[in-house]
């Protein structure tokens, strides 16, 4: 089973269950200071569409502040609680939520994150299933060895 079988129907049950515009996981490839978008649902592509396979630079990832604690884990009002992250403003972000994917050992891996361009007010359940299903990923990671996404 390939892990994209796997991610995929993850990524649509958070969007179902979050009504959240797009969600995605990335992975962080630390010694090239860069995140990559693996696989991403785009529920509302003319408002928010998140490629996939897109690279940048880890500086500017919106993840990056809640991974370095400078900011929250979600929030539906990105422009006061990321007022830093120029992507977030490039993409209109108003609601932001991110799990880290921390394999065995605690080597973070990337993030499954969540976004809107409106105000989305997550329930603590709602982010309890975001982190959840991060963990979940996570171990299919372990077990899949390096990630393939494509069926």
């Amino acid at each position: 089973m390939r892990l994209g079988s796997i991610v995929r129907p993850i990524l649509g049950e958070l969007a179902a269950a979050t009504g959240l515009e797009a969600i995605y996981l990335t992975r962080i490839t630390w010694h090239d200071h860069q995140q990559e978008i693996l696989a991403s649902l785009n529920v509302a592509p003319d408002r928010l569409f998140i490629p996939e396979q897109v690279k940048l630079d880890y500086s500017d990832a919106v993840c990056r502040y809640v991974i370095e604690g400078m900011a929250p884990d979600h929030s539906d009002d990105v422009p006061v609680a990321y007022p830093d992250s120029d992507v977030a403003r490039f993409l209109r972000f108003q609601t932001f939520v991110s799990a880290p994917v921390e394999l065995p050992g605690g080597e973070l891996f990337g993030t499954l994150c969540g976004a809107s361009t409106r105000r989305v007010a997550l329930q603590p359940a709602q982010v309890a299933a975001i982190r959840r299903e991060a963990r979940r990923i996570a171990g299919c990671l372990t077990d899949a060895g390096e990630p393939s996404l494509t069926d």
